[in-house]
């Protein structure tokens, strides 16, 4: 293969993904509109609806048994599994079986984007509608949290996620100071802050209040 053969191949190979990105979200996007409709007929919240089992839909079709207590059983079940899962805790990288048992977090070096610093009060994702001039605290920095610059942010902190990362990317495209991938122990620290300091020039993350 040639050089354009090369750029021809990377060219299809992005589109091709993109495409399949395309139509798997627009069929996600599908299902969930379908699963709200059924839950507002059956009168049970959105957020009640995250912690259902998608299998329960199907089985809804095929049961003679009440579909609203399907779901609220199926809903049950899932706030029990979520519940027993955010106590746990792993470690980043398990070499052997023995890191699951005790372990220690490593310091994670953040990936600072920009040169920009802010000083502003700390906010995480549970009040949608109180973000606005806040510092942004969420898990991922994957495109789910896209949402987040429809709003007037003042910065992001991440725990998990890279320079390349798709958070990464939108806060340099949009000049916006976050911290990309600080890790566990200083995302505690900074999610619990009131206000903080955020240097992405000098590369520190300085809690304030």
């Amino acid at each position: 293969m040639d050089a354009f053969g090369l750029f021809d191949f990377m060219q299809s190979a992005i589109e091709a993904r993109e495409s399949a990105k395309f139509h798997f979200t627009r069929n996600l996007s599908d299902a969930l509109s379908l699963i709200s409709e059924i839950g507002k007929n059956l009168d049970i919240d959105k957020e009640d609806l995250s912690f259902c089992d998608i299998n329960v839909f199907q089985e809804m079709y095929i049961s003679s048994n009440d579909p609203k207590e399907m779901l609220l059983s199926s809903i049950e079940c899932g706030k029990a599994l979520h519940d027993h899962t955010c106590k746990l805790s792993l470690p980043p990288l398990i070499a052997s079986p023995e890191d699951l048992w005790g372990f220690q977090w490593p310091e994670a070096s953040p990936n600072f984007i920009t040169q920009k610093e802010v000083m502003a009060e700390v906010s995480e994702i549970k009040d949608k509608n109180a973000l606005n001039g806040k510092i942004v605290c969420i898990p991922n920095a994957d495109p789910g949290f896209d949402w987040l610059f429809s709003h007037s942010i003042s910065g992001l902190v991440t725990t998990w996620g890279g320079a390349n990362s798709h958070m990464a990317i939108r806060a340099g495209e949009l000049s916006l100071p976050a911290a990309i991938g600080v890790g566990e122990t200083t995302f505690k620290k900074v999610s619990a802050a009131g206000r903080v300091h955020l240097d992405c020039k000098g590369k520190r993350i300085e809690v304030l209040s």
